[in-house]
């Protein structure tokens, strides 16, 4: 759940460690019509959360609320549906918890206090644009071919992680994601329906803002009609942040 979007946002503290935000954002019904036609979007998204930011992580809880439309060329009436979503996040410090010990705080924290647990998940109907592996594919709401109904489609998508740090220069990491989409009906054998990930990589860092890295990636993609492929990928990464 990684997509980026141009939007506006507000944050209010609430008290201290716990913030509230609600925001608006570029809209965009990546749907797919089955038959001549539009999407609609003149609504933008509103997105909003409420997170607690502690000494060893945090906790984010997201909510995403969109109209998507369709214009059929048969009518001049546009067609809208209600979409929405919600999501949590986390990233926790576990060594630095059992330690006692601040990450955020702390002059020099040691490769066990930097070491951290990502995790997500997030689910919802109409939000298939906001999740990477879907984005484009037309998930965010389908026309049924037959009927002509206009349906937003779910989906759904995880991920679980650990971030080992063994110096402040050397790290690595293991990821485990998926994602799950559901059915309008209507929909070709071919369509997106789930997929698994498996990944693992190495950085060091010789300077501050420099990164470099080799990972290693599993995927898995499963179709609606029950049609799998899988693939492997390595590769190899430098980064530099201005």
């Amino acid at each position: 759940m990684n997509q980026r979007r141009p939007g506006a946002r507000v944050t209010i503290p609430l008290a201290d460690k716990l913030f509230i935000a609600g925001g608006v954002e570029q809209p965009f019904s990546d749907i797919t019509t089955n038959d001549p036609g539009d999407n609609v979007q003149n609504v933008p998204d509103f997105a909003s959360h409420i997170r607690y930011e502690g000494d060893v992580g945090h906790l984010q809880l997201s909510t995403l609320y969109r109209v998507i439309g369709y214009q059929p060329t048969t009518s001049e009436e546009a067609v809208r549906e209600g979409a929405f979503g919600f999501s949590a996040s986390t990233v926790f410090h576990p060594w630095a918890w059992a330690l006692g010990i601040n990450p955020f705080r702390a002059e020099n924290p040691s490769g066990l206090v930097r070491s951290r647990v990502p995790l997500q998940y997030t689910f919802g109907w109409g939000i298939g644009r906001y999740i990477q592996d879907t984005a484009g594919l037309g998930l965010d709401a389908q026309v049924d071919p037959v009927t002509g109904a206009f349906n937003t489609v779910y989906a759904s998508g995880m991920s679980a992680s650990y971030e080992h740090w063994f110096t402040e220069r050397w790290l690595a990491n293991l990821t485990y994601s998926s994602v799950r989409v559901g059915t309008t009906g209507g929909q070709p054998g071919s369509t997106y329906a789930a997929a698994n990930y498996l990944a693992t990589s190495i950085w060091y860092i010789p300077i501050r803002n420099m990164s470099i890295g080799a990972d290693y990636v599993y995927g898995d993609r499963e179709n609606l009609n029950g049609e799998r492929g899988h693939a492997n990928r390595i590769n190899a990464l430098f980064q530099y942040n201005f």
